[in-house]
């Protein structure tokens, strides 16, 4: 089982679709996406998303799951985790194109969470794709995990520069 992690707006569903198009099988909802934020479709499971204690991961239904931090750090048992990462602000200004809310989450939240589930992650087998990265130049960023991607060629061509939308000049990764 492979779990994908990392905030919103930080490319958790390409990874998904990169492991998909590799040859992997996601467990998924019917498609969640009610926002049109994923062209391509969402990769969420809503118990994932409410989390609540008692439920758990089964192997039967897929290989690959995507968990949003800080939900990952509930998850029970070792699993090989990839975790995203984005510049802060391109991800909050993505977010922000979303929701009519002001709330919008502040550069220092997302920092302070990103410092805690960071610190959790280090106890755990993960490895960090950079969002940013995988957008540039995908064949080497990816090839951090090309082991678990059968059909690396596949899983190269699902990155799309186009859904690339919201682009900053400052690089800090959350």
């Amino acid at each position: 089982m492979i779990l994908v992690s990392g905030f919103q707006r930080t490319g958790t569903t390409m990874m998904m679709e990169i492991l998909e198009k590799a040859g992997h099988k996601p467990i998924r909802d019917a498609d969640l996406d009610h926002t049109g934020a994923n062209p391509n479709g969402s990769y969420e499971v809503s118990k994932c998303v409410v989390y609540p204690p008692d439920w758990r991961i089964d192997k039967k239904d897929g290989d690959c799951i995507k968990v949003m931090a800080p939900h990952i750090m509930k998850i029970k048992g070792s699993y090989p985790i990839i975790f995203m990462l984005r510049d802060v602000d391109e991800a909050i200004e993505s977010f922000a194109k979303l929701t009519d809310d002001p709330k919008i989450p502040a550069r220092w939240a997302y920092n302070s969470l990103l410092a805690i589930v960071k610190s959790w992650l280090g106890t755990q087998n993960v490895v960090f794709i950079d969002y940013n990265k995988v957008i540039e130049n995908p064949r080497e960023e990816l090839s951090k995990i090309k082991d678990i991607l059968p059909n690396f060629e596949e899983a190269i061509k699902v990155v799309d520069s186009k859904l690339y939308r919201s682009r900053k000049c400052n690089k800090e990764k959350i």
